[in-house]
């Protein structure tokens, strides 16, 4: 599934949501999976495209054991696995904004990888079924 504007991020998700209950994946993954998606796509909107537009398309495969999902987007080189883990045990008041998302998504997923190739930013999520 593709989208162009941040505005059709809902109609991806539910789209997402859609292919995961036809490849029978629980619902406690696929919530979980669908969470780290969302945080990874609109990082690719604030972070990777200009003016905030740009093509962002998600792929999900299933395994025998987990079910994975690769995220590419054709914006500027963002790699979100080289963001330092937020300082939890600090007051919010105290804390750096940003960062949140991608140690959410750190801590849902089993693999979290990011590689630049061909001009796209590629993000590879893997959870255990």
């Amino acid at each position: 599934m593709k989208i162009t504007c941040r505005e059709k991020l809902t109609t991806l998700l539910e789209g997402l949501e859609s292919e995961m209950e036809t490849l029978e994946v629980p619902m406690s993954v696929s919530a979980k999976l669908r969470l780290a998606i969302e945080e990874l796509v609109v990082n690719s909107f604030n972070y990777s495209f200009v003016g905030g537009h740009g093509e962002v398309s998600v792929s999900l495969e299933k395994t025998d054991d987990s079910i994975i999902a690769l995220i590419e987007d054709n914006g500027t080189e963002y790699d979100p696995t080289k963001n330092p883990p937020p300082d939890i045990n600090l007051p919010a008041s105290k804390r750096k904004i940003g960062g949140l998302g991608v140690h959410l998504v750190r801590t849902l997923m089993d693999e979290f990888n990011y590689e630049r190739k061909d001009g796209k930013n590629l993000t590879k999520l893997r959870k255990r079924l």
